[in-house]
């Protein structure tokens, strides 16, 4: 069995991983293609394209790279073709993908999405080459299997493969002795995000947060895809009371009373382990006017979606400002009947995303055909 994976973003590269882990589990002898990213790479795929690394946000963000993006997409498409593919799989970054889909469709290679595309929220022509170019479809999130159906597109929701790899690595106490916390103390987890924009945009608003709470401690954690350069230059001096660890984003959230974080994985990452959280997010100024435009929203933490209720508070763009964010996230510490709220609200959250086993069952599912 010839595979070939597309991912263009963080999240998606380590559900790629698992994926590929899989594949090779219940094929083995399989040859998996992919472009993605060091992850995708190091769970045994070729990689053709590392799209990873270079992930952007935004409209503004992403024409820059338009026409770099669009010579990968024929050549991927032309090495499918001359590799005889058997089966693409295509992870969120629907931008590229949707197109990769209809290049691979012309050679005859079925498609399979895997972290479908929010069309319930923007992009809902998207639906439509999505019905055409894909065989069948996994969502990932609880109600998108029905927006999915009800357009005619096959779907199966197996769960959410976070169920899987939220872990911590340590009970909640010992992470907080290492982080430098006693039983009194209040800790506050920092979560920027994991692309440049993010880290440019959101980290100097975080440590500005945190400089103005002398009170409280902060554990600042660094994704694996942020540079320790990028950190610095976004960070400068509000570093150097900081205490930063990498790559323990679960660690950070098991430990904390209360974190600040970037709209995006983490804040589902945050429902599953149960921790209340403030929400934050900005972006160019031209990519939040076309937002505006395009996008049908109500919320953008996922949490928040899946609820159809602002269970964690949201800061966006100029709302994202170190007064409002201190406020909230104050009256989180604060705990009292809203905080008990928000926790049972979580939990139910948790629970909508399955038991386990996700990466499995879609693996199962896709080599069937």
């Amino acid at each position: 069995m010839k595979l070939l994976l597309s991912a263009g973003d963080p999240s998606a590269d380590v559900y790629g991983a698992l994926l590929i882990k899989e594949f090779f589990k219940q094929a083995p002898g399989s040859v998996v293609y992919a472009n993605g990213g060091a992850l995708m790479s190091k769970a045994g795929a070729v990689l053709l394209n590392d799209l990873v690394s270079h992930s952007v946000v935004g409209f503004s963000e992403a024409a820059k790279n338009y026409f770099h993006l669009k010579k990968i997409i024929k050549e991927t498409a032309l090495f499918a073709v001359k590799e005889k593919i058997d089966r693409a799989v295509m992870l969120d970054y629907p931008g590229f993908n949707l197109l990769l889909s209809a290049e691979l469709k012309k050679y005859g290679i079925p498609c399979y999405y895997y972290v479908t595309p929010q069309v319930w929220a923007w992009g809902k022509g998207r639906i439509k080459q999505i019905k055409a170019n894909f065989k069948k479809v996994y969502p990932i999130l609880p109600f998108e299997k029905k927006v999915f159906e009800a357009a005619g597109v096959p779907a199966e929701f197996f769960g959410n493969p976070l169920v899987d790899l939220v872990k911590p690595s340590k009970d909640r106490e010992t992470l907080r002795q290492e982080f430098g916390a006693g039983k009194s103390d209040k800790l506050v987890g920092l979560l920027p995000g994991s692309r440049t924009q993010e880290i440019k945009l959101l980290l100097p608003v975080m440590l500005q947060c945190a400089k103005e709470m002398p009170g409280v401690k902060f554990v600042l954690g660094q994704a694996s895809a942020v540079s320790d350069n990028l950190l610095k230059a976004a960070g400068k001096d509000g570093l150097s009371s900081i205490l930063v660890v990498k790559d323990r984003a679960h660690d950070v959230l098991a430990a904390s009373d209360a974190i600040i974080a970037s709209s995006g994985t983490v804040c589902l990452e945050a429902a599953i382990i149960g921790v209340p959280t403030v929400v934050i997010y900005k972006v160019s100024s031209f990519t939040w006017t076309l937002a505006n435009l395009f996008i049908d929203w109500k919320y953008a933490a996922l949490p928040n979606i899946i609820k159809n209720a602002e269970i964690y508070p949201e800061l966006i763009q100029k709302a994202a400002s170190p007064e409002r964010i201190i406020r909230e996230t104050e009256r989180l510490l604060a705990g009292g009947r809203d905080i008990a709220v928000m926790r049972s609200a979580l939990k139910e959250v948790s629970g909508s995303l399955g038991a386990g086993g996700c990466s499995e069952k879609v693996a199962r599912s896709i080599l069937k055909g």
